[in-house]
C-alpha cells in the first residue's frame, strides 16, 4: 500500500506523514532517513539523548512516530525510544516550570514580608499617635454649669471635693 493510499483512507493522521517525507522542507531521501535512524540508534547506546538538544528530539521524535518499521521485532524498540524521548521533553518541560514557580514563590513570600512591615509600622506609628495625644484630649477645659472657669478634667475631682467642703461648713 502506497503512502497515497493511505493518506486516501485516514487524511488526518496520515497526511503529516506525506508532508514529513514527500512534500514539506523535510523531505527525505532514503538514506538520510538511514542515517538518522543510525544516528538515533548511536545516540541511544552512548546515552547522549538525554543531553541533545529540543530540536533534535523533535526530529528523532518526528523520525521514531513517522518512519515505518519493516521488523515487528524492532517496532517495540522504536516504540520505547520515542517515549523515552518524551519522557525527557516532559521532564525538561516540568523542570522549567517549577523554576518558574519557586521565581513566582520567593516573590510571593517577599510581597507577604513587605505587607507585615508595612503593617507593623502603621500599627507603630498609629500607637504612637495614640499615646502622644491622649493626654491633651483628658485636659481639655470643662465648663461647669455652677461657674464660669475653665477646669480640667484632672482637678474636676479636687474641685468638686472642695465645694463640698464649703457647703458643709455652712
Amino acid at each position: 500500500m502506497t503512502i497515497t493510499a493511505l493518506t486516501n483512507q485516514c487524511p488526518d493522521v496520515l497526511a503529516h506523514v506525506a508532508d514529513f517525507f514527500i512534500i514539506g522542507e523535510n523531505k527525505m531521501n532514503t538514506k538520510e532517513r538511514i542515517q538518522l535512524q543510525d544516528e538515533i540508534r548511536a545516540v541511544f547506546d552512548s546515552g547522549d539523548i538525554l543531553s541533545a538538544s529540543e530540536e533534535k528530539l523533535q526530529e528523532y521524535m518526528a523520525s521514531l512516530c513517522l518512519e515505518p518499521v519493516a521488523n515487528e521485532s524492532m517496532r517495540h524498540a522504536k516504540i520505547i525510544q520515542a517515549l523515552t524521548i518524551n519522557h525527557i521533553q516532559m521532564k525538561r518541560h516540568i523542570g522549567e516550570l517549577n523554576q518558574k514557580n519557586t521565581t513566582l514563590q520567593y516573590l510571593v513570600i517577599a510581597l507577604a514580608i513587605f505587607s507585615i512591615i508595612g503593617t507593623a509600622i502603621q500599627s507603630y506609628i498609629a500607637i504612637r499617635t495614640e499615646i502622644r495625644f491622649k493626654p491633651i484630649a483628658i485636659q481639655q477645659p470643662i465648663k461647669t454649669p455652677e461657674s464660669t472657669k475653665s477646669i480640667s478634667k484632672t482637678s474636676k475631682v479636687s474641685y468638686e471635693s472642695s465645694k463640698n467642703k464649703t457647703h458643709n461648713k455652712s
